[in-house]
């Protein structure tokens, strides 16, 4: 069995949530939204989240909890899945010296 240590862990999911922030500017920008329309997508569907939060999420300065993910996924047509597959292999690539986590 693999030992882990808890501050890789750590380090690890700090990077995956910011890959997962880029992620969610990324669709935004494919799609032209803003986050004052994501805002409203969201209120429409009942899961208000206000436009100054939508900036801090999709800039990583808070965090992106799984019930948000699903509702900003939900409401941009893609898979939750598939953001933190990509997201995760993202932050992998740069622990390995791949990239600086643009792409």
């Amino acid at each position: 069995m693999h030992q882990v240590n808890a501050s890789d862990l750590d380090a690890h999911a700090n990077r995956v949530a910011a890959e997962l922030a880029r992620e969610v500017r990324a669709e935004m920008a494919r799609q032209l939204i803003s986050n004052r329309e994501l805002s409203r997508r969201l209120e429409a569907v009942g899961y208000p989240k206000s436009e100054p939060t939508i900036s801090r999420i999709t800039r990583g300065t808070q965090g992106l909890t799984a019930v948000d993910l699903i509702m900003i996924c939900g409401v941009l047509g893609v898979s939750p899945a598939e953001m933190v597959a990509q997201a995760t292999k993202v932050a992998e690539e740069n622990e390995q010296g791949g990239t600086d986590g643009q792409h």
